[in-house]
C-alpha cells in the first residue's frame, strides 16, 4: 500500500511540474529577436489602420502576434511610445523596454520607420508592441 501511494505521489508531482512549466511558457513567451525576424509585411500607418478598421476580425487573425514594418508620420511621442498617423487614424507603437529606446526623441511631423509585433486594434487605435526603430529622420 505504501509503495502504491509513493508511486502515485511521484506521478502527481511530475505532472504538476510539467503543467507549471507549460503555464509559465504561455504566460511569459520566450524572447523574440526582432532584428533577425522577418516581417510578414510592410505597411504605411494609414494602410494598416484602414485594413484593420475594415475587417477587424480578419486583420486580427492575419496579423496578431506577427512582426510588421510600419512607416508613418509622428503624431505624438512620449516616454516609451510613439503614435503614428493623423486625425483619428492612429497607430500606437510601444518601444522595446531598453534604456536606449526610452530616451529616443521623435519630432511631430517627421517620418519614422518602425518594426514591431502587431497586437491588433482596440477601440480607436492599432497597437504595435516591442517596436525597434529602423529609420528615424526625427533625431
Amino acid at each position: 500500500m505504501k509503495k502504491l501511494f509513493f508511486r502515485y505521489w511521484r506521478v502527481g508531482v511530475v505532472f504538476s511540474l510539467v503543467a507549471l512549466c507549460v503555464a509559465g511558457w504561455l504566460a511569459f513567451p520566450p524572447y523574440r529577436n526582432l532584428e533577425k525576424e522577418a516581417p510578414v509585411g510592410n505597411f504605411t500607418a494609414d494602410e494598416l489602420f484602414q485594413g484593420l478598421a475594415k475587417d477587424p476580425a480578419g486583420g486580427y487573425i492575419r496579423l496578431s502576434g506577427k512582426v510588421i514594418i510600419i512607416e508613418g508620420v509622428v503624431a505624438a511621442s512620449g516616454d516609451g511610445y510613439v503614435m503614428l498617423g493623423k486625425d483619428m487614424c492612429v497607430i500606437r507603437c510601444t518601444l522595446r523596454k531598453t534604456i536606449y529606446d526610452k530616451k529616443r526623441q521623435f519630432e511631430p511631423g517627421k517620418i519614422v520607420i518602425l518594426k514591431g509585433v502587431c497586437r491588433g486594434m482596440n477601440m480607436t487605435e492599432v497597437v504595435v508592441s516591442h517596436c525597434i526603430v529602423i529609420n528615424n529622420t526625427a533625431k
